[in-house]
């Protein structure tokens, strides 16, 4: 222990040195080989334009292709784990938070291809399984905004978005891959048309198996089973000026969550009923004996039109989004602890109120609508305007709501009865943005206007300024201001669910929006082969939402103070030579709920992540990729029961997990790879981290 905490401190003090600015752009004019640190000329989700990532006032990061092939990552979570610091503990099983600038996980809007997709309707899970969903071998690049975004996108944007923009058709063939690994084993397909004419498609498959991960307890870490990605991308090139493109994706998956324990004991719990002794024959043990079967369906379709004329350059688009969430709990035990325990008293309650202790399930639905114009105008050399409009419908229905909805219903599984209704919001929006360049001064003051069903009108200013002192250093700045509106089931929830006893959470239909005021500052350049970036940043957020305990173990939606989140985040690159390159990023954070003065959970107080990356640039040579993720003081919440109370102050972890993986090509078509992540074997189930993962597979194109 005492040369662990010796290693995080040496790695530490070798980041507080290095990490001056940050990773970004390409740093000399001579010719690199490696791709890893360069970012793409053009991006397009800071400023919903095409446009130069230098002159972005925001903070951007690109992953590409080729970064997302040498790590040989499954996942787009483990995409962002190998390649930045946004990823910090886990959410619950299989799910992990995202944390850009401080902010949570819902403040986070995850887009695909700049749309929406709807996953659970819920004020903090969502986006911490999202992006497990996505087939990451269908990924051309994905662009990190850091910062706020609401003057753009709207609700969900306090914090930044995360972007991934999936492959078009360029040339006709395709590729194959399989892997295996403690984790998962599974295979994909890549198929490529070419261009035919005037038509062109790629059509992606991913069929994967999630392994089953116990501890010494019988005990499982995380959920397992099979899931199965399909998707469909089509282009209509009218001329050279106006394309139709549709898309359709379908995702569907099947996940058990249990323990299993041999231990078992037999007991006989007897309670008293109508003035009749009865009794109930069961087992108990330490922990809970649980079996859950969750399914997963997820239907996506898109539909856009993108034209150039003259000055203006035109997109509309139509998509739908479903997805369903069911569940299914069965227990073999439906006792837990001693006879003692108080737990074994809810049992008692449970079985007098007429539940079903061994038994229960949730079926639930989110439909997700949306309609978007924009047109770009090239007014002239100073000036380019973008005015923009969008509705977007979100609907849910199902038992997580139980009364708290509308069209109340009455669904019956297994002898167990559960209400079921649904609710709706819609939002109309309008926003303009202004890119005016100046030479050196490129300014992007937006502003958005949002008209929520459920909470009226809202406005969200944005400016960002780039002032590019020389060709090879720039100083940027923003402010923007944002907000979130609470999702339908923190309004409406009345999930009512048998975990180790039946728990509820209430939704709160008194809920305010989350609003905040972002503002940044920084640098970053290039010299030589060394590219850099720093940027300090101040968040501060009103009516945080989140859940707090009443009637002993049920729980409910409230609004909090005000938070204050500030920090410094840093990367640097090196090219060091035609072969050899290193990436170094990290964020020290500071975030406190301002009423009570605690730190807020799910944050840590430094995340980063140092990479060196090696190839040989040979058909037949050998490519490496070793990845040192860490965090200090990454604050766990928990919720246990000891004695008839809780504890929700959490606890700091502390990790340093490095990861290999070797490439080997054969040919310019054919490659194999192999890769040990967490190499020195941290277990830590809190901050999500399950020991050793090896992993291995191979790629063919065509």
């Amino acid at each position: 222990m005492k040369n662990y905490h010796k290693k995080i401190s040496v790695t530490s003090l070798l980041v507080t040195f290095l990490t001056v600015p940050a990773v970004v752009v390409a740093a000399s004019g001579e010719k690199q080989n490696l791709e890893t640190y360069t970012l793409p000329e053009v991006v397009v989700t800071a400023t919903r334009t095409d446009q130069d990532v230098q002159k972005i006032p925001a903070a951007v990061q690109v992953i590409t292709e080729k970064q997302i092939a040498a790590g040989g990552a499954v996942s787009v979570q483990e995409v962002l784990r190998q390649n930045t610091d946004i990823i910090t503990g886990p959410h619950m099983p299989a799910g992990s938070e995202l944390s850009l600038r401080g902010m949570n996980t819902n403040q986070t809007l995850v887009l695909v291809n700049g749309r929406r997709v709807a996953n659970e309707e819920s004020n903090s899970a969502e986006n911490s399984h999202a992006l497990d969903r996505i087939n990451v071998q269908n990924i051309a690049r994905i662009e990190v905004v850091r910062g706020a975004a609401s003057a753009l996108y709207g609700t969900d944007a306090l914090g930044g978005v995360i972007n991934i923009i999936t492959k078009k058709s360029t040339k006709a063939g395709g590729s194959i891959g399989v892997y295996t690994g403690r984790g998962s084993t599974g295979n994909w397909y890549h198929l490529d048309s070419g261009a035919v004419g005037k038509f062109s498609a790629t059509a992606d498959v991913r069929l994967e198996q999630q392994r089953k991960i116990m501890n010494g307890d019988a005990e499982t870490y995380r959920n397992y089973g099979p899931s199965q990605t399909y998707s469909v991308s089509a282009d209509y090139d009218f001329d050279t000026h106006r394309k139709l493109n549709f898309s359709a994706d379908f995702f569907k998956q099947h996940l058990v969550s249990d323990n299993d324990d041999s231990g078992l004991q037999p007991y006989t719990f007897t309670y008293t009923k109508n003035n009749q002794t009865l009794s109930i024959p069961g087992l108990y043990r330490s922990a809970q004996d649980k079996h859950t079967w969750t399914d997963y369906t997820q239907t996506n379709y898109g539909l856009a039109y993108d034209a150039q004329t003259g000055k203006h350059t035109t997109r509309a688009r139509i998509y739908a989004s479903r997805f369903g969430w069911d569940d299914r709990t069965a227990n073999t035990v439906f006792a837990q602890g001693t006879t003692a325990s108080p737990v074994l008293n809810r049992i008692y309650a449970a079985a007098l109120l007429g539940q079903n202790p061994n038994y229960d399930f949730n079926t639930n639905e989110r439909n997700l609508f949306g309609t978007e114009f924009r047109d770009t105008y090239q007014a002239n050399a100073v000036h380019r305007f973008t005015l923009g409009g969008e509705y977007i419908y979100n609907q849910v229905r199902g038992t997580d709501l139980n009364d708290g909805g509308d069209n109340i219903t009455s669904v019956t599984q297994n002898g167990v009865s559960k209400n079921s209704s649904e609710k709706s919001v819609q939002t109309r929006a309008l926003y303009l943005q202004d890119e005016m360049d100046f030479g050196k001064w490129f300014v992007t003051p937006a502003l958005r206007y949002d008209h929520h069903s459920a909470f009226g009108d809202h406005y969200s200013p944005k400016v960002g300024v780039t002032y590019s002192a020389r060709p090879d250093f720039r100083i940027k700045a923003n402010y923007g201001e944002g907000f979130k509106a609470p999702s339908i089931m923190a309004l409406y929830y009345h999930l009512y669910r048998l975990m180790d006893v039946y728990r509820t959470i209430y939704g709160n239909p008194n809920l305010q929006p989350e609003e905040s005021k972002s503002w940044d500052v920084g640098f970053e350049g290039e010299r030589g082969k060394l590219s850099y970036r720093a940027a300090y940043f101040d968040n501060r957020v009103k009516n945080l939402i989140t859940t707090t305990r009443v009637e002993d173990i049920n729980w409910k939606y409230i609004n909090v103070g005000q938070a204050r989140i500030k920090g410094l985040e840093t990367a640097l690159g090196w090219q060091a030579t035609d072969r050899w390159q290193f990436k170094l990023a990290g964020t020290w954070l500071d975030a406190h709920d301002e009423t009570s003065g605690s730190w807020l959970t799910n944050r840590a107080r430094f995340t980063g992540v140092l990479q060196v990356g090696y190839d040989d640039h040979k058909d037949n040579g050998i490519s490496m990729l070793l990845t040192d993720q860490m965090a200090y003081g990454q604050r766990v919440p928990d919720s246990y029961y000891t004695t008839g109370t809780y504890s929700t102050s959490g606890e700091d972890h502390t990790f340093n997990l490095v990861n290999v993986l070797v490439t080997k090509k054969f040919n310019k078509d054919f490659r194999v790879y192999a890769g040990l992540d967490n190499v020195f074997d941290k277990n830590d189930i809190d901050a999500g981290i399950y020991g050793r993962m090896w992993k291995t597979g191979a790629v063919w194109n065509f």
